[in-house]
């Protein structure tokens, strides 16, 4: 088993209220979480479900889809050349299949 580490996209209630007014040009948020899975393909599937539950999450409903804001995951290949080089070590791991614990992947977790 290898460590992925998956980024993804979700945003805040609030943010994109603000954005649909036209007063903020970009209303997502993005992290990322490492996920200890049998290849990429795997990862990306499981990064899927962990940024659905993320958005439901901050959004406190249980019915909205990625697709729906045109949010994604992708798979970070090299992290050490990646804008958030700095920002591993802050990142949750989990494995394939486990859910983490969603406050603590949020950016307002981290003020």
């Amino acid at each position: 088993m290898k460590e992925y580490l998956i980024g993804m996209i979700y945003h805040y209630p609030e943010d994109y209220e603000i954005w649909l007014k036209g007063y903020m040009e970009d209303y997502e948020a993005a992290t990322a979480i490492y996920i200890e899975a049998s290849n990429e393909n795997e990862a990306l599937e499981w990064g899927y479900q962990v940024a659905t539950a993320l958005l439901n999450f901050v959004n406190k409903t249980e019915d909205l889809t990625l697709e729906k804001f045109q949010h994604n995951c992708w798979y970070i290949e090299d992290p050490s050349k990646d804008d958030w080089s700095g920002m591993l070590d802050t990142f949750l791991h989990v494995k394939n299949g486990q859910m983490p614990t969603l406050i603590d992947m949020t950016v307002k977790s981290k003020l």
